[in-house]
């Protein structure tokens, strides 16, 4: 290698670095920052957390930061969802009982496998190559990798924010001048129990030591 190409890959290598370092020192993208204010507020919203449940918050904040738009509504409520789906638990869905509603819901998928999976519990198989497509994974013949906490929190941030899940993105509902956590749901699923994420969403934000403004 020769010396010019040597300095021209220092030089580099010293920009990325401080572009990194800048968008660390954002108050928007600060990771540790945000991870704390958000571990702050759900353990008062909800009481104490369990190790996975710390981690599962730390993957979002940090898949937000990646695929976000610095509106901590939209994280607030990304989050609500997934304590909503799953208690932030990465795990398989569990069969409703027999001669339930949730048990005849489940029958249009169920046979095939394309489960709930993940903190945002994804189904049907259409669902699994829509987001495996966009993350780039091969989520059809391995929908087990939706368990996987950086992949479940990739799954959950961009499904939402790119409206990959219903073709709705988050920003529909959640802008400059609208909060809309009712609505929100439809990101994901309709209205179903949309009151009750919408309250957890603003329960997020009422105990973050923050201003969202």
């Amino acid at each position: 290698m020769t010396k010019s190409w040597k300095i021209t890959i220092a030089i580099l290598t010293g920009l990325l670095l401080f572009s990194k370092k800048a968008k660390a020192n954002s108050p928007y993208n600060d990771y540790e920052a945000m991870l704390k204010l958000f571990l702050d507020s759900f353990t008062k919203s909800f009481g104490p957390l369990k190790e996975a449940q710390s981690k599962s918050i730390a993957q979002i904040v940090l898949s937000f930061i990646d695929y976000g738009d610095r509106d901590l509504r939209k994280l607030a409520y990304i989050l609500g969802t997934a304590w909503h789906e799953s208690k932030l638990i990465l795990d398989r869905e569990k069969r409703g009982q027999l001669g339930t509603k949730l048990y005849q819901l489940q029958e249009a998928y169920w046979y095939t496998g394309f489960y709930g999976r993940g903190l945002i519990q994804i189904t049907h198989e259409d669902n699994y190559k829509r987001m495996g497509k966009a993350l780039r994974v091969d989520l059809v013949n391995n929908p087990d990798l939706a368990l996987d906490r950086a992949i479940s929190a990739d799954i959950a941030v961009r499904g939402m924010m790119e409206g990959i899940f219903t073709g709705l993105p988050l920003s529909r509902f959640i802008n400059g001048a609208t909060a809309d956590y009712y609505n929100a749901r439809k990101v994901v699923n309709r209205t179903d129990q949309a009151e009750l994420i919408a309250s957890y969403t603003t329960t997020i934000i009422k105990n973050l030591e923050y201003q969202i403004v």
